[in-house]
This record gives C-alpha cells, sequence and structure tokens, in this order.
C-alpha cells in the first residue's frame, strides 16, 4: 500500500464517519431551536393573556359571573359583552391553533391558563350556545376544542 492508497482510505473513512455524525448534529440543532422556538411561543401566548387578564378580563369575568348568578337569560350589558367576547375570542383563537397542531406543545399553555378559561367557559355558556344557534356549531370551534380538553 502506498501513502496516496492510504491517505485515500483516511479521507474515505472520514466522510464516512463525519458525514452521520454531521447529520446528528444538524438534527440536534433544529430540535434545540424547536424547543426555544416552543419555549418562546408558550411565553408570549401567557404574557398577552396575562397583560389582558390583568388590565380587564378578570375584572369583565367577575361582572359577568355575578350577572349570570341572578339569570343566564339576561343579556350582558354592552360594554360587559364586547369585553367578554374578546375573551372568549382569544380562547377561540388558543383553541384553534392547538385544534390546528401549530402549537408543539399546548400543555404548557393550559396548565397555566384552564383555570380562567374554564371560569369564562362556564360564565359564557348561554352567550356561547346563543352564538353557535345563530351561526352554526362551529362559530366557537376553537373555543369548544379547548374546553373538550380542559374538561376532560
Amino acid at each position: 500500500m502506498t501513502i496516496e492508497h492510504i491517505l485515500s482510505l483516511a479521507g474515505d473513512l472520514i466522510t464516512i464517519i463525519g458525514l452521520p455524525i454531521g447529520l446528528l448534529g444538524l438534527w440536534l440543532s433544529s430540535r434545540t431551536a424547536a424547543k426555544s422556538r416552543d419555549v418562546q411561543v408558550v411565553l408570549n401566548m401567557i404574557e398577552s393573556f396575562q397583560h389582558r387578564w390583568d388590565q380587564s378580563w378578570a375584572a369583565t369575568l367577575r361582572r359577568v359571573e355575578a350577572l349570570r348568578t341572578n339569570s343566564d337569560m339576561e343579556p350582558l350589558p354592552e360594554d360587559v359583552e364586547d369585553d367578554f367576547r374578546s375573551l372568549l375570542n382569544w380562547i377561540d383563537w388558543l383553541g384553534s391553533l392547538q385544534k390546528s397542531r401549530l402549537l408543539n406543545r399546548p400543555d404548557a399553555i393550559l396548565e397555566s391558563l384552564s383555570p380562567p378559561i374554564s371560569r369564562a367557559l362556564t360564565a359564557g355558556a348561554p352567550l356561547i350556545r346563543n352564538d353557535e344557534e345563530t351561526h352554526g356549531p362551529k362559530f366557537w370551534s376553537g373555543l369548544r376544542h379547548l374546553e373538550k380538553q380542559i374538561r376532560a
């Protein structure tokens, strides 16, 4: 065997070993980037909810719950209904993202947000039913998807 032949075999061996190691490195890097992205998405969604919750949704939900104790049939005051619909739309949006599998870690979001979401679904049941009767059963499809998961 000549030196050239040995060097050629060494180069082939390095390529044979290096290629799978390089591909493994790329795969691990993409998984790490995806996990990092997932954490960022979860943090952004929770921060978005928390900001709106602190700003008005908590007070609105308490008002709706108080009004619903008296009667499920009474219409909500317009300003309360508008803000409450904003909360329900956010929940519907979250459910739609999860239903379409755009969220890789929906459980991380639901762990912290399921208590207020569950309260909103209970308080909003008459409004949600009315909207579904008026606009069809798919009107709150994302919201209903989350409801199944939370109440399962």
